[in-house]
């Protein structure tokens, strides 16, 4: 709507995962007139509330939606075998410089492998298109030397141009089609680099190589073959990405990226997504794993994790919003058995408070303590905005406000909206990251048997995905509490419609690990409002689900209609401390109730027909 009229209803949505539910697309029409609009978003059930407005919050309100037509880039073609030089490196360089007086256009290289050793700045809107990935190759035969402005962080090979002289803050957009890519052997940089920019950038049926021996990791540098950093708007679509450490790096601030049908050859990180980030697609991949434990060095780490890493390292108060589906998941068959240790970790959740409330005033909160001299991790403008408060228990408890000021060593916080249901003196509350909004739909983890929520702060789903690993146990865990200097609860956790297919045992877990006076010393409710329904077993072998409570106490938990072999309150000797869990119709495959531990029903659990 635009002026109190509506422009243009937008229906017949595309359904973005097999499963119902999680993640539509709906295509804006092409006769749209450019500008600002508000959108409503109907239920599909009508009533009062049957049409909402869209609204959303990263570091600041999103009210409205923008519509712009894509402006097309220069389409002048620059073949490179028409290029004067006496090599690849002056064939290159004549056309960028040729491009770069065009304001961008077509950079054509034909067949064949050309071999170069300095780096390809390309113009902004230049496409380096080749004559299809498997036919035309460049390759680098020397890595080039690092020197001002570049550094072991910030060392690409293919990038756009400096937008700044010397500086390596922001770089022109660039796409690249139907070419492959191949480093050196020693290269520790970043073959293709998306960095300080927002303008659109795409990526089609490109192959990016980066052979470097894995032992050469563990000196500086980090090989990878896709980068970015504070970067917009990127479309990846059937590339092979390898990487002997990082195949997709987004390091920090990674918005509007998608991802689609294509192959990631893995050996230490496949993707990684660090804080700032938001809106991210990535589906239709496939996971490949490559090595061993002994060549990819995992056997010389004590906890290596690896594979996807979505994290709130890196400096930003949140990550978030991101759907990960329809991944297929392999490994070469001379790897040998599959570690636990490796698949999904999520990870960095942090806090910069966790105490009581003093006083309220409408969006403004009086605090007990003070905040935490957060300056140190360099988070955006030091007011933590993006980040969230969370009423973990007492009144108010399980609301939430996103952050718009809370300066470090400071008493007071300013949120996003009032309280529906203000906080007393009896609330405790978390200032946290806003850790989440993750949906991992549809997936097959046949060859990763871990997915970890390393202590997130709310809306985790996973649901419809195929677990099992031939030979070693699957473990899905929700870890919640003490983290850092956070105490995070990972809200609205929702475990629904997975399947068990394989492997000796598998595991789902919700529990509490919070070891650190204050947090372990606090008897109330953290880990809350977790669900887990109709996960089903065909593997033949146990299944337990855990609601495990150590130090804090964990409320609102349904489990309904699965198929445990066993039910765990704890182990040996632990405490338990459980407040509203509901328990119904879980049952073996064989049809019997599952066996809990403790054998009888802890206070607090009531078990339904």
């Amino acid at each position: 709507m635009r002026n109190g009229a509506v422009v243009k209803t937008i229906a017949e949505p595309v359904r973005m995962t097999t499963s119902e539910g999680y993640a539509l697309r709906f295509a804006v029409p092409s006769d749209t007139p450019d500008g600002d609009y508000t959108l409503y978003v109907h239920n599909g059930c009508g009533g009062p509330s049957g049409w909402v407005r869209f609204s959303n919050f990263s570091h600041e309100p999103i009210e409205t939606v923008t519509v712009q037509a894509f402006e097309p880039w220069p389409s002048t073609v620059y073949k490179l075998e028409e290029q004067p030089g006496a090599n690849a490196d002056e064939r290159f360089a004549a056309a960028i410089a040729k491009l770069k007086v065009n304001g961008g256009g077509v950079l054509q290289v034909p067949a064949g492998t050309h071999v170069v050793n300095n780096r390809l700045f390309l113009p902004r809107r230049t496409l380096l298109k080749g004559a299809g990935r498997a036919t035309t190759l460049i390759r680098w035969a020397t890595s080039p030397a690092i020197g001002a402005p570049f550094t072991y962080g910030t060392n690409p090979l293919v990038c756009g141009e400096m937008v700044y002289p010397n500086s390596t803050s922001a770089f022109t957009t660039f796409s690249i089609e139907d070419i492959a890519l191949e480093s050196t052997d020693t290269f520790k940089g970043q073959l293709v680099m998306r960095q300080g920019v927002s303008e659109p950038g795409w990526f089609r049926r490109v192959s990016i190589l980066v052979p470097t021996d894995k032992s050469l990791t563990a000196e500086f540098g980090s090989p990878t073959a896709f980068y970015m950093r504070k970067a917009s708007n990127t479309i990846l679509d059937d590339v092979v990405l390898e990487g002997s450490h990082y195949c997709l790096w987004g390091y920090e601030a990674i918005t509007y990226l998608r991802c689609t049908n294509s192959t990631i050859n893995w050996r230490g990180m496949s993707v990684w997504i660090g804080s700032g980030s938001h809106n991210i697609v990535i589906k239709d991949n496939t996971h490949h794993l490559k090595g061993s434990i002994t060549e990819n060095l995992w056997d010389q780490h004590g906890n290596p994790n690896p594979g996807f890493f979505f994290t709130t390292f890196n400096g930003r108060p949140y990550t978030r919003d991101l759907l990960w589906s329809n991944k297929t998941s392999t490994h070469e068959s001379t790897f040998g058995q599959i570690p636990t240790y490796l698949g999904y970790s999520a990870d960095g959740g942090t806090g910069i408070y966790f105490g009581g409330v003093a006083s309220v005033s409408g969006n403004q909160l009086q605090l007990t303590g003070t905040i935490a001299d957060h300056k140190k991790y360099g988070l955006e403008a030091a007011t933590y905005v993006g980040g969230i408060v969370q009423i973990l228990d007492g009144r108010g408890a399980g609301q939430w406000r996103y952050v718009k000021n809370a300066p470090p060593l400071a008493s007071t916080v300013t949120v996003d909206r009032p309280w529906d249901i203000e906080p007393d003196g009896t609330s405790t509350i978390g200032i946290n990251q806003m850790f989440g909004r993750l949906l991992m739909i549809d997936n097959d983890y046949s060859s990763e048997p871990l997915n970890q929520d390393y202590y997130m702060s709310l809306d985790s789903i996973k649901a419809g995905n195929r677990y099992g690993v031939e030979g070693t146990r699957t473990n899905m865990t929700s870890w919640t509490g003490s983290h850092y200097a956070g105490m995070l609860p990972n809200w609205h956790l929702q475990v629904i419609d997975n399947q068990i297919v394989k492997g000796p045992s598998a595991a789902f877990s919700s529990m509490i690990v919070s070891e650190n006076p204050p947090h372990s010393e606090f008897p109330g409710v953290i880990g809350a409002a977790h669900v887990y329904r109709n996960n089903t077993n065909t593997s033949g072998n146990p299944f337990e689900i855990l609601l495990r409570t150590k130090w804090n106490t964990f409320a609102d938990v349904l489990m309904e209609k699965n198929q445990p072999t066993m039910v765990y309150f704890n182990k040996g000797t632990e405490r338990i401390s459980l407040q509203n869990i509901l328990m119904r119709k879980n049952l073996t495959p064989a049809g019997t109730p599952p066996v809990t531990v403790p054998a009888t029903i802890p206070p607090g659990v009531t078990v339904a027909p």
